[in-house]
């Protein structure tokens, strides 16, 4: 279904926190785009040029969508995961609590956003200035002081 207007796709389900999706999305079963049946020409993505909508285009044109699951390693590094707090797609928390995120990334830290689905587009400032406290902080940690397993959350 994503597959067959990637443009489309692309458009229905990049949307920033203030031009959310049809109340009815994500409310089919069988459908994530039935819901804009209507819409003859969905809004460009609004946090990209036309130039970098092209190329993600094309992008997922070729790899298509049915191929971006990366699968789950255990990961030790400290990570960051920013989750956006106005997310029509998911509730991330949930999500991590359903997959127990925790037992495969054992030092993650997560922060909140208010964004939708897109936080390094939508807030640039914002996720950048948590990854810089983010980075800042490992520089000033002992490896005694750096959290072995479990999630540590900073809102």
């Amino acid at each position: 279904e994503l597959d067959k207007s990637v443009r489309r796709s692309l458009r229905a389900v990049m949307r920033g926190w203030h031009n959310p999706p049809p109340e009815a999305f994500l409310t089919s079963t069988t459908s994530l785009m039935d819901v804009f049946e209507d819409d003859d020409e969905l809004e460009p993505i609004t946090f990209l040029s036309r130039s970098e909508e092209d190329y993600l285009v094309k992008g997922m044109e070729i790899q298509g969508f049915g191929k971006t699951a990366q699968g789950n390693h255990t990961i030790h590094t400290p990570s960051l995961l920013i989750l956006p707090s106005h997310d029509r797609v998911a509730n991330w928390r949930d999500a991590i609590k359903m997959v127990h995120t925790e037992a495969f990334m054992t030092n993650l830290e997560i922060r909140d956003v208010e964004t939708a689905h897109w936080p390094h587009l939508e807030a640039p400032g914002d996720v950048n200035r948590m990854m810089e406290e983010f980075l800042n902080d490992l520089r000033t940690r002992t490896s005694s002081e750096t959290p072995r397993s479990g999630v540590r959350e900073e809102l």
